[in-house]
């Protein structure tokens, strides 16, 4: 992760992304040894005070294990994050209990996720009954 310095300390709330949830599904191949794998690209975006999203940070993993979620989130707060008000994610068990170890802050499952994850369970024909009951 690239260190761009210290981070606004106006923040209202964080965003905390894995790079498949916004729709883009990122995966990054990398060659070691000969061998390729597939790391985890994440990003942390914030609405400031005044609105704007704001990019906070990067980074790359071997998975999105809770070790991993806390280190990135500390080094957030290394570089100066405060007053997190909310943090929006997918219910990923690592990242949520990150989240309330270093940020120590409310949490709230992202709809979409939700959304996503709920009509999974249903067969195509159900699908608009499903949405219209969860909406």
């Amino acid at each position: 992760m690239s260190d761009r310095g210290p981070l606004a300390s106006s923040v209202n709330h964080a965003l905390i992304y894995g790079v498949r949830d916004l729709l883009l599904r990122l995966s990054i191949e990398a060659s070691i040894n000969e061998s390729t794998v597939i790391v985890a690209v994440i990003i942390a975006v914030a609405v400031n005070t005044d609105g704007v999203r704001e990019i906070l940070g990067v980074a790359t993993g071997a998975s999105e294990a809770e070790p991993f979620w806390t280190e990135f989130l500390r080094s957030l707060t290394r570089r100066g994050l405060r007053g997190v008000k909310l943090v929006i994610s997918d219910a990923h068990e690592g990242l949520k209990a990150a989240i309330s170890r270093v940020l120590k802050t409310t949490w709230q499952r992202c709809q979409v996720n939700f959304l996503r994850n709920a009509l999974a369970y249903a067969n195509k024909g159900q699908r608009h009954a499903v949405l219209a009951v969860i909406n």
